[in-house]
């Protein structure tokens, strides 16, 4: 019986083998580019196989992972990682909470695994058991365990300031948040994760902010004033830093909370 599959992965070449593969053994195939299209694609769609690329724009495959895991309409969806970076990213994908693992490499061998893993779906062998396949054929790794690790201390950091910090598409759509930023904003990682951060700002203050957003897209970005706005509730200090690289820009928001004067004796 045919399966529905969601192939995520920014390598337009690999979507178009997998969906090929897939399709040729009568399975559904969807796919997405970048982890914000997925959750679109998932609000609609449910799968009974994901298989996710790890490193891709607009929300990582770990972090998509972690998320899908939370969603319990979706409890039950087998997630298989498929990766070309390290070999220390393949062996501990069962912490992701995905099933099962494949290594990127020659279509051909890639493909035998591919399906391998699949036919194997709903054996018990797989359930709760950590699987790696083709982790000996990695040959390419795109970035190096040294990035990977960074990233990893990089989001720490940013995780433990008491500034909240969001990540917005060159549309506007919240790409990351840290923990302060979940907090002030008021939203669980599963609702704000593609959200417009417009949504999240109400009256004058949407207005303010939707000015500064069009100025930076009509131009050479620019690092914006801080501005003065209410979120969920309360009196909090606004700055946008454009980001520009060689994919594109994105914007950087920094938010934090106006101290409290103490009143005087």
């Amino acid at each position: 019986m045919g399966k529905k599959i969601l192939v995520v992965d920014n390598d337009r070449f690999m979507l178009e083998f997998m969906a090929d593969l897939f399709e040729e053994q009568g399975h559904e195939v969807v796919t997405a580019k970048d982890g914000l299209s997925a959750l679109e694609i998932l609000k609609h769609f449910v799968p009974d196989v994901a298989f996710i690329d790890l490193v891709m724009p607009n929300v990582r495959g770990d972090r998509l992972c972690r998320i899908i895991r939370s969603m319990h309409h979706l409890k039950d969806l087998f997630m298989v990682i498929i990766s070309g970076t390290t070999l220390e990213e393949l062996t501990h994908f069962a912490e992701l909470g995905a099933d099962a693992a494949v290594a990127k490499g020659p279509f051909t061998e890639m493909s035998k695994q591919l399906l391998k893993i699949l036919d194997q779906r709903d054996e018990e062998t797989l359930n709760g058991s950590e699987t790696s396949a083709g982790s000996q054929d990695i040959y390419q790794r795109r970035i190096t365990k040294e990035l990977l690790y960074a990233e990893r201390h990089l989001e720490t950091i940013l995780n433990n300031i008491s500034e909240g910090v969001l990540e917005l598409n060159p549309d506007g759509k919240i790409i990351f948040c840290n923990n302060r930023g979940f907090s002030l904003c008021g939203f669980p990682e599963t609702s704000l994760l593609g959200q417009n951060f417009l949504e999240l700002f109400k009256g004058n203050d949407r207005e303010k902010i939707e000015g500064l957003l069009q100025k930076i897209g009509d131009g050479p970005p620019e690092v914006t004033d801080m501005i003065a706005v209410r979120l969920n509730e309360r009196r909090i200090s606004l700055k946008l830093l454009p980001v520009e690289d060689h994919l594109g820009w994105s914007i950087i928001a920094i938010l934090s909370l106006f101290p409290r004067i103490p009143k005087l004796p």
